[in-house]
C-alpha cells in the first residue's frame, strides 16, 4: 500500500493522502504530501479508527482544486455515501477504484485497506 500511495503522490494522481502515521509510539491521522515523501516510512496500516472521511471533506471544501487520497475501509465508504446523500460531498468529487484511480474523474481517491 505504501508503494501505491507513493506512486499516486509522485504521479500527481492525488495532491495529499490521508492515512495513519506512527509518532512517538502512537498512531495518529496524518496528511502525506509529495513534498514530504520520506514521511511514508512511518505510514501505518491497521485497524485504526479516525474519521478520515470527515477530514477529506473539510480539505475538499477549503480548496476546490485539491485531489485527496484516502485510506478506506467499508465503514469509510459507507460514511462517504452518507455524506453524498446529505449533499455534504459532491458525488463528482469521488473515485472509488484504486486500480483505475488515475483515469477516474473527481478529486477523492481510495486506497482500500484489506
Amino acid at each position: 500500500m505504501r508503494d501505491t500511495i507513493r506512486k499516486w503522490l509522485e504521479d500527481g494522481v492525488v495532491d495529499v493522502f490521508l492515512g495513519y502515521k506512527a509518532v512517538d509510539g502512537h498512531v495518529i491521522p496524518w496528511i502525506f504530501k509529495k513534498s514530504e515523501l520520506d514521511e511514508l516510512d512511518a505510514f501505518c496500516d491497521g485497524p485504526y479508527r479516525y474519521p478520515l472521511e470527515k477530514m477529506a471533506r473539510e480539505i475538499l471544501q477549503e480548496d476546490e482544486h485539491v485531489r485527496v487520497g484516502l485510506l478506506a475501509r467499508q465503514c469509510t465508504e459507507r460514511a462517504v455515501t452518507m455524506l453524498q446523500a446529505l449533499q455534504a460531498l459532491d458525488r463528482q468529487d469521488c473515485g472509488f477504484c484504486p486500480e483505475r484511480a488515475a483515469r477516474l474523474p473527481g478529486r477523492l481517491r481510495w486506497c482500500v485497506q484489506l
